[in-house]
């Protein structure tokens, strides 16, 4: 795609940043394995396997929300009830509330 076509679209960088990570945390898939909710494997098992894999998923995101954070684009992305982190607490919420 040509940068003039994302500028058609988007308008604007910090337009297409924004809606670029609004819609990240459906992509994720540890995302995906929280809303299946626990298996029948024991639970502090799934616990170690769910948090190596929020660890994995950290290592990759602190350095992207480190130079989000230097912008001011960081606060538009992190509002509302569709940003990453909000779709996550809610998802490991829910997690723990099926396992107890």
């Amino acid at each position: 795609m040509s940068q003039g076509a994302l500028f058609k679209r988007f308008g604007t960088k910090e337009h297409l940043i924004v809606s670029a990570f609004s819609h990240a945390a459906d992509k994720i898939p540890l995302i995906e394995r929280l809303r299946q909710g626990p298996s029948d494997e024991p639970i502090p098992d799934q616990m170690v396997t769910l948090g190596t894999e929020l660890i994995a998923l950290f290592r990759h995101l602190v350095p992207c929300m480190t130079m989000l954070s230097a912008s001011s684009m960081a606060s538009d992305i992190m509002k509302g009830p569709d940003s990453p982190p909000v779709v996550g607490r809610k998802a490991w919420t829910r997690w723990f509330e099926i396992a107890q």
